[in-house]
C-alpha cells in the first residue's frame, strides 16, 4: 500500500483534462528548446536579450539547456528525478520575473518613466549611418521626448504573460513529476518482499 508521498494517485491529465499529462510536459519541453535555441542563436547574432555580460548569459542558456535536455530525457525514461532540474531553474527563472515585475510596478508607481532605458538599448542597437544629414531629421524629436510611456505598459504586459506562462509550465511539469514519482514507489512497493 503506498501512503509515505501520496494519499491517492494523481491525476494523469491536465487542462481540464483534454491532455494527457505526460504528452503536455513533451510539449513543454519541446517548447523550451526551441527556446533555448533561439536564445542560442542570438546571443551568437550579438544580440543580448538581457542586457547582461555575454558570459553569464551563455552561462544561463547552457544551464538552461540542461534543465531541458534532462526533461525531455525523464519523458522518455519516466523518471521523476530527471524532472528536478528543468523544476530549479524554471522556478528560479520565474522568481526572478516576479522580483523584475514588482521592480518595474514600483518605479511606475514613482513616475519613473521605463520606456526611456528601452528607448536607449534601442538606440545602441541600431545601426549609425554618418552620412544621413542631420537635417532630415530636424522636425523629429528625440527618442526619449516622443511620449513613449505605452512601452512601460507594455513591458509590464509581456512580463506578465511571461510569468504566467512560465508558471503553468512548472505546475505541469511538477504534476509530471508527481505522477512518475508515484509510479516509482508503487514499483518499489511492489518489488519490496514483504517482511
Amino acid at each position: 500500500q503506498i501512503t509515505e508521498l501520496f494519499d491517492k494517485p494523481p491525476s494523469s491529465r491536465c487542462c481540464c483534462g483534454r491532455i494527457q499529462l505526460q504528452k503536455g510536459a513533451g510539449i513543454i519541453g519541446g517548447l523550451s528548446l526551441v527556446s533555448v535555441l533561439c536564445n542560442a542563436l542570438l546571443v551568437m547574432l550579438g544580440v543580448g536579450r538581457l542586457g547582461l555580460n555575454p558570459y553569464f548569459e551563455v552561462l544561463l542558456l547552457l544551464f538552461d539547456f540542461f534543465s531541458v535536455v534532462c526533461l525531455l530525457r525523464g519523458l522518455h525514461k519516466r523518471k521523476s528525478g530527471l524532472l528536478r532540474p528543468f523544476l530549479f531553474f524554471n522556478f528560479l527563472w520565474n522568481a526572478g520575473l516576479i522580483l523584475l515585475f514588482v521592480w518595474c510596478l514600483i518605479r511606475m508607481a514613482k513616475g519613473t518613466d521605463l520606456s526611456k532605458p528601452i528607448m536607449t538599448q534601442l538606440g545602441r542597437s541600431r545601426p549609425h549611418h554618418p552620412h544621413h544629414h542631420s537635417f532630415l531629421n530636424m522636425h523629429r524629436p528625440p527618442p526619449e521626448e516622443t511620449g513613449t510611456h505605452w512601452l512601460g505598459f507594455l513591458l509590464l504586459a509581456a512580463l506578465a504573460a511571461l510569468i504566467i506562462v512560465g508558471c503553468s509550465f512548472i505546475h505541469i511539469v511538477y504534476r509530471t513529476f508527481r505522477m512518475f514519482a508515484y509510479d516509482e514507489e508503487k514499483e518499489a512497493t511492489r518489488l519490496t518482499p514483504p517482511i
